[in-house]
């Protein structure tokens, strides 16, 4: 089994975003890695301890998703869409 990274995230992301609906949900991905066999636990305990370590590795590095947060309390309420879907603001 495939160990979830961050650029396996941003392809997921890539290849689920479509441009009616670029938010991909937390739940849209993990469905995703269970149907291609990609591992989102890791060796951790934590459950989906694979998929929020890609997460806060993409967020320190390439910054090529955004992350939203749909609820403010649960995790799997976060959403990401890829940063050049973004349409920059004007300030």
């Amino acid at each position: 089994m495939t160990l979830l990274t961050n650029h396996l995230l941003v392809d997921i992301v890539t290849k689920l975003a479509t441009t009616r609906q670029p938010l991909v949900e937390a739940k849209e991905i993990v469905a995703y890695c269970d149907r291609h066999r990609i591992d989102v636990q890791g060796d951790r305990n934590a459950k989906y301890a694979a998929f929020w370590a890609a997460d806060l590795e993409e967020g320190a590095g390439g910054h090529r998703l955004q992350k939203f947060k749909r609820s403010p309390t649960a995790q799997g309420r976060n959403a990401w869409c890829l940063s050049s879907t973004l349409v920059p603001s004007r300030a």
